[in-house]
């Protein structure tokens, strides 16, 4: 058995693998406990705190892995579009690269309540959208209760969002229902960018940007799903934070094509789809910026049974972990460049525990016996998505793993465009994908735990899930980290996911340009890029 699947990964080495992330910011969370947080003087002037000043460049061009569908914040995707409504938009507040500070940004300066429930955010009064109408706390206001109710896949991020509300031009007030230790994280996506009202279900609100932003983009310029061009908005309010004259977005979605683009030297960054392909780029000159970042491996949708298959058995999830070899699965799929894991929380968590990276051997024998005692000795056909993006090599892989347990797997070949909402709908028992790890609790469960998390999409929990979460949500810091450790445990042992490895992400730059990954996120933000002389 070894030998067999040690022969089929040799088969499948020169095929496609990436490592692209479908991942946002994230923090400790540290300004959703304090009374308040200031802007610096560099902030007021413009200036992230940590930024200083940069002689602006002329064109970047980035690959990127896909494009937005939408430009409507309240539809919105973030992660690996994060370049495309960074341009465009202003939000509220930014995070820094580290994920261990908020920023202000639009917002100068906030403050809670006692309890807080209750959000104060002071905004900046020189702000104007690209039309030239004034961005204002009222159509910050519209742009939060427009977020929570839209179709971004993120729009859950304000489900503790009650009401959004101008007190005066400059005032804006956030109203949660409870307690939400991830809320200014959130804001620091894309729940928190201003989109101008003036725009809200307009006939171009999906094919225009209506924001504020560094750049705005050149239609006549633009061909949509494959090139878009930017240009410096001339009137922006922070023109020192602009580090090019021109900004150029291009969707490569294959890992191959996206090489060949770099070597060629028709983009200056690019996320590495493939780790196969860091030695080839490392060796024509460029750099490679490297974090541990997601975690690879398959999400067990059906957990309740509700599709009708049996991964509602607890058993048959713990037998599909048992037969995936992850360590030979990182060496094939991803280059060797990853940790492996059966665990979904991020290394700095207390949700984390080494000694859980041991519940599950790959042994085939023990993931049988499971199978046969759960009812399922002569297996069953399991129905999954396929995405070229992603690799063939991986779902060969899943293929043949399961089918040693007598697990029949069923592709249907999804494009891109659509992938996402077909795995989110959702349409199938289980998928394939790469997902962040996120540095700050609250966040990575509201990213994949809790009963409304973006990738739990059939909403499923139980007792003690739902017991822990509603704890953890209002818990003091004291008593949080306890209580996040017992959920930890509790997802990996009722095996909700089935984990390969944390994968390290590599973003490549070439030589006349620098870049600070983000934490948490496959692509650097916008304001990261700099040129090198």
């Amino acid at each position: 058995m070894k030998s067999k699947w040690k022969l089929l990964l040799a088969t499948l080495l020169s095929l496609a693998m990436v490592t692209a992330a479908c991942g946002g910011s994230s923090s400790d969370g540290a300004s959703e406990s304090e009374e308040s947080s200031s802007g610096s003087e560099s902030s007021e002037s413009g200036e992230s705190t940590d930024e200083g000043t940069v002689e602006r460049g002329g064109t970047l061009t980035v690959g990127t892995l896909n494009y937005p569908s939408t430009w409507a914040v309240n539809g919105s995707e973030y992660g690996n579009m994060v370049l495309f409504y960074q341009a465009a938009y202003d939000g509220l507040v930014r995070i820094s690269a580290d994920g261990s500070t908020i920023e202000p940004w639009l917002a100068t300066d906030w403050s809670w309540n006692d309890d807080l429930t209750v959000l104060t955010m002071n905004l900046r009064d020189d702000v104007t959208f690209q039309d030239g109408t004034s961005l204002d706390a009222e159509a910050a206001a519209a742009s939060l209760n427009r977020f929570g109710t839209g179709s971004s896949p993120d729009a859950s991020n304000l489900a503790s969002m009650e009401s959004a509300v101008a007190l005066d031009a400059t005032t804006l007030e956030i109203t949660l229902s409870i307690q939400d230790p991830a809320f200014m994280n959130f804001l620091a996506r894309n729940a928190g960018l201003v989109q101008n009202p003036a725009s809200f279900d307009s006939e171009t609100e999906s094919t225009e940007p209506a924001g504020s932003g560094p750049y705005i983009l050149d239609l006549d310029r633009t061909v949509a799903e494959s090139t878009y061009t930017f240009t410096a908005n001339p009137d922006y309010w922070a023109p020192e934070t602009i580090h090019y004259d021109e900004l150029v977005l291009r969707p490569i979605a294959d890992p191959t094509a996206m090489v060949n683009a770099i070597k060629a030297g028709e983009v200056n960054a690019a996320n590495l789809l493939s780790n196969d392909a860091v030695p080839e780029v490392e060796g024509a000159g460029w750099d490679t910026h490297t974090q541990e970042l997601d975690w690879v491996g398959l999400t067990l949708v059906d957990r309740d049974g509700s599709m009708g298959t049996p991964l509602s058995d607890v058993r048959v999830r713990q037998a599909i972990n048992m037969a995936l070899d992850n360590e030979a699965v990182l060496e094939a799929y991803g280059a060797g460049y990853g940790v492996v894991t059966t665990q979904v929380f991020n290394t700095s968590s207390p949700a984390f525990d080494p000694a859980l990276d041991e519940l599950y051997p790959y042994d085939i024998e023990a993931a049988l016996a499971l199978m046969d005692e759960a009812g399922y000795a002569d297996g069953f056909t399991l129905q999954m998505p396929s995405v070229a993006p992603l690799g063939e090599a991986v779902f060969a892989i899943i293929a043949d793993s399961l089918a040693d347990i007598n697990i029949t797997v069923e592709y249907t070949d999804v494009a891109i465009a659509s992938f996402f909402d077909e795995i989110l709908a959702p349409n199938y028992p289980a998928y394939f994908m790469i997902l962040e790890q996120s540095a700050n609790d609250w966040q990575a469960i509201k990213f994949l735990v809790s009963p409304d998390a973006v990738w739990n999409p059939s909403g499923y929990t139980d007792e003690t899930a739902s017991s822990l979460i509603d704890q953890i949500q209002v818990a003091p810091e004291s008593e949080r980290d306890a209580l996040v450790a017992e959920l930890g445990a509790h997802v990996t042992q009722e095996a909700w996911f089935a984990p390969f490895y944390r994968n390290v992400s590599h973003f490549a730059t070439d030589g006349g340009t620098d870049v600070t990954v983000q934490t948490g996120n496959a692509v650097p933000y916008l304001w990261s890029f700099t040129p090198q002389g």
